[in-house]
């Protein structure tokens, strides 16, 4: 566990966060909670799942967001990121949560280099974010009848942090040895 304040700590995921993982589900942004119904993505089951490593970000003792960094490389893209937050983020904790985020993109770009996913046209508040953080984006594409955008981030695009702290934790990431094709 990683102290970011004294109210602020960011954890890996394991089953003894379950309980504050499903509670964070129950009180998704909507946006965040479109995305994740129109991508057919199920976070309950893909939290454990080994290709990933999640974490989990608390605010005193309530999840501000949980995401997490795909261990392998997708061939062209890098490693996919992620990131989910409850409702009320952007409009009481937005200072938290870019100061935590600024850290965690600073230590995945440095570990991992081009980072990647993809996010709805129109979801411009955390598009405004991630260009913050120096991600450029494609053209728009249909995905289940919504307009999308691929994003990438590479590690020589600057990170607006204001800071240089980095995550650093005795659970570390293990290398990447295999390549997989994104879809």
């Amino acid at each position: 566990m990683v102290a970011w304040s004294r109210t602020i700590r960011v954890k890996q995921i394991t089953k003894n966060e379950w309980q504050d993982v499903r509670w964070l589900l129950n009180h998704l942004r909507q946006t965040d909670n479109m995305e994740l119904s129109l991508t057919e993505t199920d976070v309950e089951k893909d939290l454990f799942n080994d290709e990933f490593c999640n974490y989990i970000a608390y605010l005193g003792d309530r999840p501000l967001f949980i995401g997490g960094i795909s261990r392998k490389t997708y061939t062209g893209y890098g490693h996919m990121i992620w990131a989910v937050c409850r409702y009320d983020t952007y409009d009481k904790y937005k200072r938290e949560w870019v100061r935590v985020s600024n850290a965690l993109m600073a230590n995945w770009k440095h570990q991992y280099g081009q980072l990647w996913n993809m996010i709805l046209e129109r979801n411009d508040v955390s598009k405004r974010w991630l260009k913050r953080m120096g991600a450029t984006f494609s053209d728009p594409f249909i995905y289940n009848g919504q307009n999308w955008q691929l994003f990438k981030i590479e590690v020589n695009q600057y990170v607006q942090s204001g800071m240089d702290d980095r995550i650093t934790s005795s659970t570390r990431v293990k290398s990447i040895q295999s390549n997989q094709t994104a879809v």
